[in-house]
């Protein structure tokens, strides 16, 4: 099926989605949706625009999306299926911070197949497909990107609003082995920033929704890491009927993480 995608025009795509973002910083709309969480109106027109384009270049898939959200009974016999994120990390975003993304993801079967990653404020995308390698475009340039290997040295990435005790023991306990450096930093481009090298661990102890993480889990895999639930120790499966998906673990190798883990959650 990634020989049928055309990566440059999502790659395209989430470049006009940035666009659309950054024009819209200085005139932003803020409402709450039901579940109290805070939506922009870039993150609505941003979520017209993905759906509108999506449609046209590929009419017979599906679209599961933040802002738009497709029933299980409309997707669960659906082989292949978008899952989208028009702005990950809207909080940052709202804030007139740097660190939020649009993600677009392709999901095979409940596997994650294409994944585009773009961060606009940095004029980076990250983007990966299976089985052929994770790539980053920095200011127009394509590199391949490979994770760290084997570091006695572990930079761990935290969340800029999410972070709790079980992070901090984790972290606590990481420290009597290595070097440890914590870096805090939003939405998807922790995961990313462990797929360029630049990172090694990030750690979830609490559940957050498929379309958080869809489209890095791809390009982390890609690049040689791994992301795995911290409840089953298997990789992350999509198109379920739960939104949310279980706490996980984003590693750069194969470290023995779970000699790290608090005693409670062992």
């Amino acid at each position: 099926m990634t020989s049928k995608i055309d990566i440059d025009y999502l790659i395209e795509i989430t470049k006009t989605a940035g666009k659309i973002a950054l024009d819209n910083r200085d005139n932003i709309v803020i409402n709450k949706k039901l579940d109290g969480s805070p939506v922009s109106n870039a993150d609505i027109e941003i979520s017209n625009f993905l759906h509108k384009s999506l449609i046209e270049k590929y009419p017979d898939i599906k679209i599961l999306c933040e802002e738009n959200i497709l029933s299980f009974e409309n997707r669960k016999d659906e082989k292949y299926l978008w899952i989208i994120d028009p702005i990950d990390g809207t909080k940052d975003y709202i804030k007139g911070l740097s660190e939020w993304t649009i993600n677009i993801a392709l999901v095979e079967n409940d596997e994650v197949i294409v994944g585009v990653v773009s961060a606009p404020f940095y004029d980076s995308i990250y983007y990966a497909l299976k089985d052929e390698g994770a790539f980053l475009i920095q200011d127009g340039v394509k590199k391949q990107i490979f994770c760290n290997k084997k570091s006695t040295k572990k930079t761990i990435l935290i969340s800029n609003f999410h972070n709790d005790l079980e992070v901090a023991t984790f972290t606590k306990n990481l420290r009597k082995k290595y070097e440890v450096k914590e870096v805090a930093m939003s939405s998807s481009l922790k995961m990313c920033k462990i797929a360029d090298g630049s990172a090694d661990i990030h750690i979830k102890f609490n559940s957050i929704q498929q379309w958080d993480i869809s489209a890095c889990h791809i390009i982390l895999t890609e690049s040689g890491g791994k992301l795995v639930s911290l409840k089953t120790q298997k990789s992350i499966s999509y198109n379920n009927e739960a939104l949310k998906i279980d706490p996980f673990i984003a590693i750069s190798d194969d470290f023995n993480w779970l000699e790290y883990m608090p005693q409670d959650i062992k």
